[in-house]
């Protein structure tokens, strides 16, 4: 095999699982298809270090690490089954080669290959784990539930102030049409969404998980914000899992709530109409 490893596709992440038949096993998620592919330890352990990008690297390391042999024929399968499953990402004209021979032969149209691997991918912008963890202990009040149940009364009073006033209300949103109001509109948009992502990785961090990165992903060329939360097999917990799930909607909830209570206070104006 060639010591060369190609890379991974970006958005593919590795979870713990339960016991398979009294074996630990692990799986690789693929959000594109919505499809898990189960591997054992020693794949496992090949996977995680799949970064070192050469066989001898990987051989070496888990020699070190985990005191067991390994050897290039275990690698070779595992390159294999990748390519076969389309994990890998596409990375120069022999893989465009080896996925045009591989559609000819099932009878798929090329094209629905290629927009496959490219539907989704990621620029990474930020490693915040060490700035999570420096920050936490300020911010882990936004998350306590007195707070929760004060932006509920919060959410509660401005509703009531807007029913009140909803032709008032109705006619700020005049202003969202505009240029200015345009502008403004996403740039609160892009705010609010960053808020979103640092509720999921401020829940995790206080779950002593890392974030690895943050940053864009491109889904269809779409740009949307992300969270690396790979770290979350950690959490056994159903409960913590199901925080870190509704976080970002929660930060939402609660900036929704203060915006709702603020319009109600606030003076006609540009600051009105952006909240």
């Amino acid at each position: 095999m060639e010591n060369f490893l190609p890379a991974l596709r970006q958005e593919l992440s590795l979870l713990k699982s339960e016991e398979h038949h009294s074996v630990q096993t692990w799986l690789l998620y693929d959000p594109l298809i919505h499809k898990y592919y189960r591997f054992s330890s020693l794949e496992f352990d090949i996977l995680s270090r799949w970064n070192l990008g050469h066989a001898e690297a990987i051989i070496a390391a888990i020699k070190q690490e985990c005191d067991y042999e390994i050897y290039e024929e275990d690698i070779a399968g595992l390159l294999t089954l990748l390519a076969q499953n389309h994990l890998l990402r596409i990375s120069g004209e022999k893989d465009h080669e080896r996925l045009l021979k591989e559609n000819t032969l099932k009878n798929i149209p090329f094209w629905k290959t290629i927009l496959h691997h490219y539907l989704f991918f990621r620029i990474p912008l930020i490693a915040p784990d060490q700035l999570l963890s420096n920050t936490l202990p300020y911010v882990r009040w936004l998350g306590s539930k007195w707070f929760l149940r004060l932006s509920m009364v919060a959410g509660f009073m401005g509703l009531l102030g807007i029913l009140q006033q909803w032709e008032s209300f109705w006619g700020t949103f005049s202003f969202i049409v505009s240029i200015d109001g345009i502008v403004l509109s996403m740039v609160s948009l892009v705010l609010i969404k960053m808020l979103h992502e640092l509720g999921h990785a401020f829940v995790l961090k206080s779950y002593q998980c890392s974030i690895p990165t943050m940053g864009v992903a491109f889904m269809v060329m779409w740009p949307v914000l992300y969270t690396d939360a790979t770290d979350a097999w950690k959490i056994k917990d159903p409960k913590q899992r199901l925080n870190v799930a509704i976080a970002g909607i929660g930060v939402e909830f609660m900036i929704a709530s203060w915006a709702l209570l603020a319009w109600n206070i606030l003076p006609d104006g540009i600051f009105k109409s952006i909240m």
